[in-house]
């Protein structure tokens, strides 16, 4: 078979415009990937009057398998002190959802700085928590990440979740 050079012409012009059609929908930068696991993780901690504690529980554990790797360490001074892993923040996290009619987890100003296959995040997340009939309680926390490329995958080794600011 011949092939001629207008068809070589043309498959090599769908490769090109294959390879953009990538490069513009479907590729993930590192650094928007990193965001996006921000995003779930602040997913993750939100939830609204009605939801299912147990449901919520399950979720929260779901998503931190997703984000955090294996040993990860969470320091938020206010949970207790000591450092917490995953774990223990989902236990926190699910414990506290009766507390409060609803919860709101809005990471802002995101800012990632990827050096190779680690990488450090930081946030202004907002937490805003309605409580039962009560006016809304709005918290400003700087967050810090530290991420690792594990297996192609970026995940949290450490997040830091300073005093309110």
């Amino acid at each position: 078979m011949r092939v001629t050079r207008r068809e070589l012409l043309i498959g090599g012009g769908a490769l090109v415009a294959a390879g953009v059609v990538y490069r513009v929908f479907i590729y993930e930068s590192d650094e928007e990937e990193i965001r996006e696991l921000i995003a779930t993780l602040a997913s993750a901690a939100t939830y609204s009057e009605g939801t299912n504690p147990a449901i919520y529980g399950t979720n929260v554990r779901a998503a931190f398998k997703e984000t955090f790797a294996n040993g990860a360490i969470i320091d938020a001074p206010e949970l207790g002190g000591a450092a917490l892993d995953p774990e223990q923040l989902a236990g926190a996290a699910t414990g506290g959802a009766g507390r409060f009619a609803s919860v709101a987890v809005s990471p802002a100003d995101v800012k990632v700085q990827v050096q190779g296959e680690r990488a450090t995040a930081t946030a202004l997340v907002t937490v805003t928590a309605i409580d039962h009939g009560a006016a809304p309680r709005v918290e400003l926390r700087q967050c810090r990440f530290e991420l690792s490329e594990i297996d192609g995958d970026w995940r949290v080794t450490r997040m830091t979740v300073a005093p309110e600011v």
